[in-house]
C-alpha cells in the first residue's frame, strides 16, 4: 500500500480546520446522497 502525506500552514485555529475538512457537504455544494455526518458515513456525490 502507497502512503501520502502532505502538510499545509493556514491562518486558522485547529478547530477551525477541523470544522472546515470534516464538512463534506460543504465541499461539495451539498450536492450529495446519503450521510456524511459520522466516522463510517456513506455518501455518493451528484453532479
Amino acid at each position: 500500500m502507497n502512503s501520502f502525506t502532505t502538510e499545509l500552514t493556514v491562518d486558522r485555529t485547529p478547530e477551525e480546520v477541523f470544522a472546515a475538512v470534516t464538512d463534506v457537504r460543504g465541499w461539495f455544494s451539498k450536492t450529495i446522497t446519503g450521510t456524511a455526518t459520522a466516522v463510517g458515513d456513506a455518501f455518493s456525490f451528484v453532479d
